[in-house]
């Protein structure tokens, strides 16, 4: 989830969205913080990368959701390996 997180918040940074930015990570931030702060003492260290990796993704559903509305591209398209991406890439 983080990858693909950090590729599309690179295309909100550089077209001067750093807003968009802020919110998927505070939303990650505070999930993290709250999340671990109840079930941490609790679960231990499999709460916490469970924790870790929910937060994530809520941060991912954040960001896709506004590149959807910013670029207007299908959920599908994102992820969809076409046949342009695999010319693009033998030709590289």
């Amino acid at each position: 989830f983080l990858s693909v997180s950090l590729l599309i918040l690179s295309y909100f940074g550089g077209i001067n969205k750093q807003a968009i930015v802020l919110w998927a990570f505070s939303a990650t931030f505070f999930i993290i913080v709250i999340a671990d702060y109840i079930l941490v003492p609790v679960y231990g260290y499999i709460a916490a990368a469970v924790v870790f990796s929910v937060a994530n993704f809520v941060g991912l559903i954040i960001i896709l959701m506004n590149f959807k509305k910013e670029t207007s591209i299908l959920y599908y398209e994102m992820f969809l390996i076409k046949k342009s991406d695999k010319d693009f890439l033998t030709l590289s």
